[in-house]
């Protein structure tokens, strides 16, 4: 879990919106703690574009090369 206060955290309305997924007249009036729950953990890697990424998104020999036909 992450607690943190608000108004000593951020202090853009707009990136304290963001981060409540609120609008931002809702967020000018956030104060107070905040607790978070971590429920996922997610990293994204960048891949080779190459006949095994062609495979998996497009199936097994659909495409073969990335140049337009």
């Amino acid at each position: 879990m992450v607690e943190f206060d608000v108004e000593k955290t951020l202090k853009d309305a707009q990136a304290i919106a963001q981060l409540l997924n609120i609008n931002e007249e809702e967020a000018k009036k956030a104060t107070g703690t905040y607790v978070f729950k971590v429920t996922s953990v997610t990293r994204i890697e960048p891949v080779q574009i190459n006949q095994e990424l062609f495979d998996q998104v497009f199936g097994k020999d659909v495409i073969t090369t990335k140049k337009p036909s």
